[in-house]
């Protein structure tokens, strides 16, 4: 399982302008994503968290909307020489009809962040539908303020919350357990590479966790990593599990072994096929109920995969000589 931390500014990300483009398909992918990997994305989500992303949410909409007026500001006042081109008059009544697509956007803008219409809102709203908000007890806000009062990081001016967040993660995630941290607080990143998690808090969790911190500063990127690690930990799983397949000594583990590999088959890769039908040509085990139902549709899939040709299955049938003659199709 991952455990995740997803620190208020990179919610707030989803309502500023950006490096990633929020379109309605990207905000659809990533709920998907993380209801689709909900038994294996932990994301720890506190009362404290929601409240900070809520009370700050106008702020950065106020944000938005100055930019916007930047953005969409009218040159008025030309001078007369501008005015007396022929192409001016046409302009203006081109310019007025700006104006007022421009306050009609304005007005649109001012509406739904009042209802919380936005996109943005829906897309909060469903994600924390995903986890279970947990509630922070008194005693980790008494010793939040004490952290910060004593200048330990991560911490800002006036503001106990990230102290409050990290002392959550100390105690509520599990020991021996590698932490996610998404953030773009300089609070939590060291401050001679804002890359990097900040080097103490990198230390105390390895002291008192037993972990590491992978930190990062979007969550397009920790979806990313995420992949990766899940693909590197599925081949690692293929791996364990096929060796248990091929080297099984009864009918009873070749059937359990099938059930477990059976939803990755698609994922095989070209050597792990070989090493199937090697497996399979000497293992009376698995040869001798290849027309049970679950090892038939087992041969199916591996013939389904992208990787699988008969040349492969009989490189494999070719090591082999002296066997008997199994072929599987």
């Amino acid at each position: 399982m991952h455990h995740i931390f997803i620190d208020t500014n990179i919610f707030l990300d989803f309502y500023r302008e950006s490096q990633h483009n929020f379109s309605t398909s990207k905000l659809t992918e990533i709920i998907s994503k993380f209801t689709s990997k909900s038994d294996i994305y932990k994301v720890y989500i506190t009362n404290y968290l929601k409240d900070e992303i809520f009370r700050n949410r106008a702020t950065v909409l106020k944000e938005q909307h100055d930019e916007l007026s930047k953005k969409l500001k009218l040159i008025k006042g030309f001078p007369t020489v501008v005015r007396s081109l022929n192409t001016y008059s046409q302009f203006d009544l081109d310019l007025k009809s700006l104006e007022k697509s421009y306050q009609i956007l304005k007005d649109e803008f001012l509406e739904k962040s009042k209802s919380q219409g936005f996109e943005q809102d829906q897309f909060l709203n469903q994600f924390f539908e995903i986890y279970d908000t947990q509630v922070i007890a008194d005693t980790n806000r008494l010793a939040a303020r004490d952290r910060f009062d004593f200048g330990y990081p991560p911490g800002k001016k006036d503001s106990y919350g990230d102290a409050l967040n990290w002392l959550f993660l100390l105690s509520e995630v599990p020991p021996n357990t590698n932490l996610y941290l998404v953030s773009r607080d300089k609070d939590f990143s060291n401050p001679l590479d804002t890359k990097e998690v900040n080097p103490y808090l990198a230390k105390e969790w390895r002291e008192k966790n037993g972990g590491e911190i992978i930190f990062l500063d979007s969550i397009i990127k920790l979806l990313h990593t995420l992949d990766e690690a899940d693909n590197t930990f599925e081949q690692s799983y293929i791996s364990e599990e096929l060796d248990k397949l091929i080297n099984s000594s009864s009918f009873s583990e070749t059937h359990i072994q099938i059930s477990k590999l059976s939803q990755y088959v698609n994922r095989f890769t070209k050597d792990q096929i070989f090493k199937f039908f090697e497996g399979y040509f000497r293992n009376p085990q698995i040869n001798w109920i290849a027309s049970d139902k679950d090892i038939s549709l087992f041969l199916q899939l591996i013939q389904q995969n992208q990787h699988y040709s008969v040349d492969l299955r009989k490189s494999a049938r070719g090591l082999l000589p002296e066997e008997e003659d199994i072929d599987p199709e």
